[in-house]
């Protein structure tokens, strides 16, 4: 991000990588993850203010887990690591790190935890509070020229610090809300240590993005797979603000959802200068899970439905199309840093490729966008886009058979708020295209 102060938060797979860059920006302060991967030049070129270690579900100890380049340390960045992140700084610097036992360090959930308040880390905060702990491991030995800055009944290492140089670690999971004062502990790392300026907010990067579609776009066509959850909704209103009718929404009702909530979504995008196209899909995505009891086996239905519904829509509006070409060829949206986390499904947050990709796996994935994070705030900046985003995304909407299928909108033929679409699908993919001729409109 440009003329901003930029924390990176080097991801070891951990389930709350996002959380912990969510809760960096609601600081005003930038903050982008990447794999723990990442090089140290490349670190260098983004040149942060202060780096985060992710926790993981691995021990560091085992020869196969995940780890970062030494050299890291030696940059004179201040670093966080934050459980497997602590455990690993301890590890590399010359600490030990050992499997805990039942009976002595290893802990989960709520945990009362006492703090030594002279540590900048926790600078102004009580001595005592409850934290949020998760580790079977524990740090045996901690390297030389660290201290420990906090404690629980049964682990002695539950932070540790080396000052001077600006490392800090701990064992539980600041980020998290059961974690109390976790957020202001974030921020005495970021304005403490890091000496952040706190110049960054959700509206510049709203207002970035808008520009970097429009230089993106140009005159071209985007198409977008619109769910009505978080993510599709964001990236659409983002789209529509950037470009207005340039953007064609294809919101496929499979009548999954709750009552009248298509109507909503419906509704929500009507007050943009967009095209939108619902297809009523009911009754084929409730043939797709007949039978089906296993939840991995009605994913797999659901996302594979979607694709027969995608190329079944894209054959019926080619037919009326004229010669198209592509305009770019955009590489597949990956951001995660975890190895065994799979390339980003349907469309979340697409917002700088411009493009949406159908995967058929389900649109539920652990993969990540670089803006999945960021949704929730955008959708706060952009004023309002739809009633869903302010529902659970994660909610299961898939009934235990297609004879348990809850309430539903009433069926209708499909509706066309769009004048007619053209475009092409190539092996399960859509992506932005435009006319040979510019004198003829795709709409």
């Amino acid at each position: 991000m440009e003329n901003h102060q930029l924390v990176l938060v080097l991801d070891f797979g951990g389930q709350y990588n996002q959380l912990i860059a969510r809760r960096v920006r609601e600081h005003n302060v930038f903050c982008e993850v990447k794999p723990y991967k990442t090089s140290i030049e490349e670190i260098k070129a983004m040149n942060p203010i202060g780096i985060i270690f992710t926790g993981g579900p691995n021990s560091v100890y085992e020869e196969t887990s995940p780890k970062c380049d030494p050299a890291l340390f030696d940059l004179g960045i201040p670093v966080l690591g934050i459980c497997y992140g602590c455990q690993l700084m301890a590890h590399t610097l010359g600490g030990q790190v050992t499997a805990a036992q039942e009976d002595t360090a290893r802990e989960y959930g709520k945990t009362r935890t006492f703090y030594n308040t002279g540590c900048k880390l926790f600078k102004g905060l009580p001595a005592e509070g409850i934290s949020w702990m998760s580790h079977g491991d524990y740090m045996a030995k901690v390297p030389e020229g660290f201290e420990l800055v906090a404690h629980t009944d049964a682990c002695p290492t539950a932070a540790i610090a080396n000052e001077a140089r600006g490392f800090y670690g701990v064992q539980y999971h600041p980020e998290v809300n059961h974690t109390e004062n976790g957020s202001l502990m974030l921020k005495n790392f970021l304005y403490e240590i890091c000496h952040a300026k706190g110049d960054w907010t959700m509206e510049d990067y709203k207002n970035t993005s808008i520009k970097a579609i429009r230089e993106k776009v140009g005159d071209g066509k985007i198409l977008l797979a619109l769910s009505g959850g978080v993510d599709s909704s964001v990236a659409a209103a983002l789209l529509a603000e950037a470009v207005g009718d340039q953007l064609t929404c294809v919101f496929v009702d499979h009548g999954l959802m709750r009552k009248n909530e298509g109507d909503e979504v419906e509704e929500a995008f009507s007050k943009w200068n967009l095209n939108l196209i619902r297809m009523n899909e009911e009754d084929e995505f409730l043939a797709a899970l007949k039978g089906l009891t296993d939840p991995e086996d009605k994913r797999k239905a659901i996302g594979a439905q979607f694709i027969r519904t995608s190329r079944r829509w894209a054959r019926r509006s080619a037919r009326r199309s004229a010669r198209w070409t592509t305009s770019h060829r955009a590489p597949s949206i990956r951001t995660s840093s975890s190895p065994a986390r799979m390339t980003q499904p349907l469309s979340r947050a697409i917002t700088t490729s411009a493009v949406c990709r159908i995967s058929s796996t389900s649109r539920r994935s652990s993969s990540r966008c670089a803006c999945c994070s960021r949704t929730r705030s955008v959708s706060s900046a952009l004023s309002s886009v739809c009633r869903s985003i302010s529902l659970c995304a994660s909610r299961s909407r898939v009934p235990a058979s297609a004879s348990a299928s809850p309430a539903r909108s009433p069926r209708r033929s499909a509706t066309f708020c769009a004048r007619r679409t053209r475009f092409s699908v190539r092996r399960s993919q859509m992506q932005v295209w435009t006319p040979r001729s510019t004198s003829t409109s795709p709409f």
